[in-house]
């Protein structure tokens, strides 16, 4: 019955749904050469995509569903079937004629496939163990988060330094979101790997060593979306002669308002004027800073060449050129998440994510301490 509200439940409907999608759009859209019956093949779809988050109650813990519904069809799959009938690019088009699992993945997982997985040579690629390795001890790390994090039964967390708004309880709320999409990430290219015997690309690349926020953004963050994103806006627009620092205000752009629909699906009825527009704001403020990054000449990678100490070149120039390396990796962590604390993070908490996030990912672990017969409240495990 819908709305639906358990996460179980929630994650099993966006899976059966995802099946039965992706050989909608394998038959009746990459294959399908362009006429009427595509496009009304691919309105239909889209209405799928963006009525798909629509299926879960956000005052529970499956907002985490619609977010999750929200950002796998609604954005990444969207973006991805535009990029097939627009441009014959993009990952579909180049799955069309693979098979069903291989397309699965181009078209619903979160992860870039390989090139081997398209019939041309294959690069390096992560093995299965390391990414589920890396799953593994980010899924751990991100509990132990939550559970420092989750709030009592009056909304407050267990220790007041921790509460959402001050320094420390953003900086593991932060530290919250980097895992949880990383490890996502990680855990969708497991899949790939193992279960449908397809190589996928890196996602993330170490994004806390970032020494600029170009290097940030455009190779260290998120690289499943930014390849997207390059694919679907940077490079069209810069092939039809936009400006560089325009095209990167542009891509950041589409970025926000994708992230804007997925806060709009996740939060629904709560959603209002004091949170809206902010996560849009966010990305908009990010590539104003990339773009006069890029244009003050700072965003290369020059430093990192600098900033090995040489065997044989003098150790001051080393060690000089390693605290230049910490300075530019600290500011620009800095700065990410100086401007997250108001636009990124304060507009989550308004809607009350950071407690339905914690009670639907600690559910399981309670229950099971329960079961082993350590105290855990009952108001902790609703």
């Amino acid at each position: 019955m819908l709305p639906i509200a358990d996460p179980g439940r929630g994650l099993a409907a966006i899976f059966a749904a995802s099946l039965a999608l992706s050989a909608f759009c394998q038959r009746h859209v990459a294959r399908a050469p362009a006429g009427p019956r595509r496009s009304a093949a691919v309105a239909l779809l889209l209405a799928a995509h963006f009525a798909s988050p629509l299926a879960f109650e956000t005052g529970t813990g499956a907002c985490v569903c619609a977010m999750l519904s929200a950002t796998l069809f609604g954005w990444w799959g969207t973006m991805k079937v535009l990029a097939c009938v627009l441009s014959a690019a993009g990952p579909l088009s180049h799955s069309a004629h693979a098979s069903p699992a291989t397309f699965y993945a181009a078209y619903f997982l979160p992860v870039t496939l390989a090139p081997g997985a398209c019939g041309d040579e294959a690069e390096g690629t992560p093995s299965a163990r390391a990414l589920c390795a890396r799953f593994v001890s980010k899924l751990g790390l991100m509990l132990c988060v939550l559970a420092a994090l989750d709030p009592r039964d009056d909304g407050t967390p267990a220790h007041a330094a921790l509460r959402a708004g001050t320094v420390c309880g953003d900086l593991l709320w932060a530290l919250t979101v980097l895992l949880a999409a990383s490890g996502m990430m990680d855990f969708s290219g497991a899949l790939a790997v193992l279960a449908l015997g397809v190589p996928v690309r890196e996602a993330f690349r170490s994004p806390l060593a970032a020494t600029s926020l170009c290097d940030f953004w455009g190779r260290r963050w998120n690289l499943t979306a930014v390849r997207l994103l390059r694919a679907c806006c940077y490079e069209p627009l810069r092939a039809s002669g936009v400006p560089r620092a325009v095209a990167t205000g542009a891509t950041f752009a589409v970025s926000g308002l994708a992230h804007e629909a997925i806060m709009a699906y996740g939060s629904a009825e709560r959603y209002g004027p004091h949170v809206s527009g902010r996560w849009l704001a966010f990305f908009v403020v990010q590539g104003a800073l990339c773009a006069a990054e890029a244009a003050l000449g700072l965003a290369h990678e020059r430093v990192h060449a600098r900033g090995q100490p040489s065997g044989a070149g003098g150790g001051a120039v080393g060690v000089l050129g390693a605290l230049e390396l910490s300075a530019r990796r600290l500011a620009c962590v800095g700065i990410v998440f100086a401007s997250a604390r108001p636009l990124f993070l304060a507009p989550a908490y308004a809607v009350g994510w950071p407690h339905l996030l914690s009670s639907s990912m600690l559910r399981v672990p309670r229950l099971v301490l329960r079961a082993a017969g350590v105290n855990v409240p009952l108001a902790a495990v609703g």
